[in-house]
């Protein structure tokens, strides 16, 4: 069955794509029912006024992120994402919400927004189907992913689409008046609260504070990859970091491991490959033939750089050894995957603005399914 099949009852034909495809191009007009930031309290949490300025003092820039992860790590206590959610519904399960996702990714790519409209559109609907306790049919699953989008891109862009180009992006199976009614559903069930903390918050809270750290180690001639560099940009490296974190966002299992853990395991592989301590087919032989735990390969070196992380995780990043195991063993199956970075196309922005801009691989869904079959055939405990 289809994507849009199981989304929807009555998705119209592929011919309606190219026109979607078209009206995306065109000026995106506000919504007459956007969210007021001046008059919405929930809008002027210090955070808002808050991002990823460069700085020319070190001590300038630690005091910022460091502001920006306290308020991430507070803001985060005032919400849960309720595990197992999907045990109270019948008609929503794990594939059907990693088919909802990608198409949500889908979508944000093609509407040109932020990385972060995608993410918290993301939190937005699991926290959604965390609070209510009634079961939602399969033909409201797509109508309650758009309105998610919807919401996330009037606290997230500057210019947001009109409710008339989401309609038409679900190829017009939901009225104007269902996506504004379901809208205000959401919203009254959130209790009109919509900042959360976002993979993608962390993700560059995360990266930031390595290049941080990266820049004292330089003072001792110990040179490390970094993620955001002037000089020397590591475009590999930040491109695969985002890919692995897409992919990621569609895992259901990714909701049971915190944010901060899923990034700081991806680093991991990431700049042990970088620093040749072991070879991307040590982190395939890993997760395979039943190896299926981070500590199963005999190699000093990885040891030896597993100390040494380890060491840097608990003084830089106030990590526990539990925490860094936990993410190693979720983390390692995606590199079995292969990636195409689709690179953003958005004219007048800075290459790191750019990498802001949200992507989607077409095999999202295949890549999701071999992590499945991977777990399923390796025994895998899911445990995380």
């Amino acid at each position: 069955m289809k994507k849009k099949e199981i989304l929807s009852k009555n998705h119209n034909k592929k011919g309606k794509n190219n026109h979607t495809n078209n009206l995306l191009m065109n000026k995106h007009n506000k919504s007459s029912m956007e969210i007021d930031e001046e008059n919405d309290n929930s809008l002027t949490e210090p955070s808002e006024k808050m991002s990823f300025i460069k700085f020319h003092n070190i001590s300038q820039i630690e005091n910022s992120y460091n502001l920006e992860k306290n308020f991430l790590e507070s803001t985060e206590k005032l919400h849960k994402i309720r595990i197992n959610y999907l045990n109270n519904q019948t008609y929503f399960d794990i594939k059907k919400r990693l088919i909802l996702l990608d198409w949500m990714m889908e979508v944000s790519s093609q509407f040109g927004f932020k990385r972060q409209t995608y993410y918290l559109s993301l939190i937005i609907l699991d926290i959604y189907f965390s609070t209510i306790t009634y079961e939602i049919v399969t033909n409201e699953l797509q109508l309650i992913g758009v309105c998610c989008l919807f919401i996330s891109s009037k606290k997230e862009e500057i210019v947001i689409p009109s409710v008339n180009y989401f309609a038409i992006s679900c190829d017009n199976t939901y009225t104007i008046t269902q996506i504004l009614e379901y809208e205000f559903k959401i919203l009254n069930t959130l209790n009109w609260k919509i900042i959360y903390p976002t993979l993608n918050d962390w993700a560059n809270i995360i990266t930031y504070q390595w290049d941080l750290f990266s820049d004292k180690e330089a003072k001792h001639n110990n040179y490390l990859p970094k993620f955001r560099n002037d000089k020397n940009y590591n475009d590999t490296l930040i491109k695969n970091y985002f890919l692995l974190l897409d992919i990621i966002s569609l895992d259901y299992y990714s909701i049971f491991i915190h944010e901060k853990n899923i990034c700081i395991g991806i680093i991991y592989y990431l700049i042990g490959i970088c620093k040749d301590y072991f070879k991307f087919q040590d982190i395939l032989n890993m997760f395979s033939n039943n190896n299926n735990k981070h500590n199963n390969i005999n190699n000093i070196n990885l040891y030896a750089y597993k100390d040494w992380f380890t060491k840097i995780c608990i003084n830089e990043f106030n990590f526990q050894i539990q925490e860094l195991e936990e993410s190693l063993n979720y983390t390692g199956l995606f590199f079995h995957l292969q990636f195409e970075y689709n690179k953003p196309v958005k004219e007048g922005l800075s290459y790191e603005d750019n990498l802001q801009i949200q992507t989607h691989n077409s095999n999202n869904i295949q890549s999701m399914n071999e992590i499945y079959e991977l777990r399923n055939n390796n025994n895998v405990q899911k445990n995380y």
